[in-house]
């Protein structure tokens, strides 16, 4: 009974979702001016945006990079050994939204995963994301969710951790790791590539997709000396919710002649 009822909320929950208007926020943090607020209000998924808040409580946690840790094989991974240094894995979740790496995230922590989503969900608190709830590290279930002005409060606080800004600004990366006597070459593609090709001035960001999220992305942004922050949460296609970006950008944050 309990399964059937979490099925028919689930599947609620994704038409509700794709009902809506995709909401669009973009805040001056320097001078406190709210430019945009579209349908900032409503409750929504919020896809693979959640691995911001999985990236910060896995390194509020420790700083450990070089420990070795086994790779969840539940979940498609780009990481090809069973297992992979911590910075692999953070590698992995910030830059190709690996759902696997997010898993091994959570199962790496005191208390395992039960202990990583309170972490998470405690940590959403301490920055007054009331509207903020985490069922997963990865952002697959459709109950993780938040508003977009929250989500704007979540990638303004990764982006003061200078590995997040790091590795969620790199277009592309690639590492070496021993297979069988050889080396194998991993390479993984920033799932914001268009975005962050375009323009240099991101500080931080990430995108999420999921069907009932749709198309989203959370950046934090500087230029002419002024900060910004800038969600979309879901756009109906890719090329949408790029073509959001660019205008909210171009209209509103840099001139066109400086990219």
């Amino acid at each position: 009974m309990k399964i059937l009822l979490l099925a028919m909320l689930m599947l609620a929950n994704t038409a509700f979702a794709k009902l809506l208007p995709p909401s669009v926020y973009l805040y001056n943090l320097s001078t406190g001016q709210t430019i945009i607020a579209e349908n900032t209000y409503e409750v929504r998924p919020i896809a693979s945006v959640t691995k911001l808040m999985t990236a910060m409580v896995a390194i509020d946690y420790s700083n450990e990079l070089d420990k070795k840790l086994t790779v969840n094989k539940k979940l498609k991974s780009h990481l090809p050994l069973k297992e992979h240094t911590r910075k692999e894995v953070i590698t992995a979740l910030l830059i190709s939204s690996d759902n696997a790496a997010a898993e091994t995230i959570a199962e790496d922590y005191p208390n395992g995963r039960e202990g990583f989503m309170r972490a998470m969900n405690q940590k959403a608190r301490d920055l007054n994301m009331k509207n903020t709830k985490f069922l997963d590290p990865s952002g697959l279930s459709v109950f993780n969710v938040s508003v977009a002005e929250e989500v704007a409060i979540m990638v303004n606080e990764a982006s003061k951790y200078e590995l997040i800004r790091q590795l969620t600004t790199t277009k592309e990366t690639t590492f070496d790791v021993p297979y069988k006597k050889k080396v194998r070459t991993t390479t993984l593609i920033n799932t914001n590539r268009p975005v962050l090709a375009e323009f240099a001035s991101i500080v931080a960001s990430k995108t999420g997709l999921t069907s009932a999220a749709g198309w989203c992305l959370g950046m934090s942004v500087e230029s002419n000396d002024q900060k910004y922050l800038l969600v979309v949460l879901g756009s109906t296609s890719k090329q949408a919710r790029l073509q959001t970006v660019e205008q909210l950008m171009y209209n509103y944050v840099i001139d066109r002649g400086t990219k």
